[in-house]
């Protein structure tokens, strides 16, 4: 039981985020190729991105109901949002797109880790949470293969994020009849204790910060400066070439993610279960 749990939850992230929420990364080439975006909107609707995250993580902390509706409308909407993109183009459609989808992404990543710490204590299987925040890694990576075999059939944008979107929804498939049911995640009547941000909580807050910067300034933004520098995403000579490293570079940060995960996120996770935990009860009866 321990371990469909803890499958269950990876999943439910390699979907959400590591395709719900990254794949726009290695979209970005193809769509300004397509003259869909420019560097500037581009970088402007991935603002929009994680401005969704942001507000979608701060409703799942608050919410006092239907928290299992939100949790599995987080994964759906990763799905059907995904396979929404090839029907839109312009970076004002984009963008509202990117703010549900990381609204969606944001529901998901909360209260996947609340349920998933919550059922793997309660299995005496703490250990295995190290595994459930691999999910995003491994997305990462996953579409960044995934991208490498797009670009060698020469797909357009479109038909690329309908293959992101059957992917996901093959993943989902699967796990939707083990995700959490009416009832088994709700919060008591009396309110919460006051969060207090102590000094290691803040350390904590700010590791993931300078962690955000670094992920995203460098792999992303960087990136595509440099595509549109050389005039990878405008020559047709030089896209071929340009659009691999790009997509290997994409590929290699999910991988090291992965690896990172695996290494590095028990002693990490069993910190976050002590916080998350201490939310995970108040979703108890």
């Amino acid at each position: 039981m321990a371990l469909r749990v803890a499958l269950s939850a990876f999943i439910a992230l390699i979907v959400a985020m590591g395709i719900g929420r990254f794949t726009f990364t290695p979209q970005v080439p193809l769509m300004i190729a397509e003259h869909q975006l420019t560097l500037t909107s581009a970088a402007v609707v991935a603002a929009f991105n994680y401005l969704g995250y942001l507000c979608g993580s701060w409703n799942a902390m608050r919410t006092t109901s239907h928290v299992e509706t939100r949790l599995k409308a987080g994964i759906g909407g990763a799905v059907v949002l995904t396979l929404l993109s090839a029907c839109v183009a312009g970076p004002w459609l984009h963008g509202v797109i990117r703010f549900v989808i990381g609204w969606a992404s944001g529901w998901t990543m909360v209260l996947v880790a609340a349920w998933s710490n919550e059922q793997l204590h309660k299995y005496g299987r703490p250990g295995l949470s190290a595994a459930v925040f691999a999910g995003p890694g491994t997305g990462i990576f996953l579409s960044g293969l995934l991208a490498v075999f797009l670009h060698g059939e020469q797909v357009s944008a479109a038909q690329a994020w309908i293959a992101y979107g059957v992917l996901a929804l093959v993943l989902v498939l699967p796990i939707a009849r083990y995700l959490p049911r009416k009832g088994e995640l709700h919060r008591p009547e009396t309110a919460p204790e006051p969060l207090v941000l102590t000094a290691a909580l803040k350390k904590l807050v700010w590791s993931y910060s300078l962690a955000g910067f670094g992920y995203i300034i460098p792999a992303t933004q960087s990136l595509y400066g440099r595509l549109v520098d050389h005039g990878i995403c405008r020559r047709a000579t030089c896209r071929a070439a340009g659009f691999c490293r790009f997509y290997h570079a994409y590929t290699s940060a999910g991988a090291c993610a992965l690896s990172g995960r695996r290494r590095t996120d028990r002693g990490r996770a069993t910190g976050l279960a002590t916080r998350f935990g201490y939310r995970v009860k108040q979703f108890r009866a």
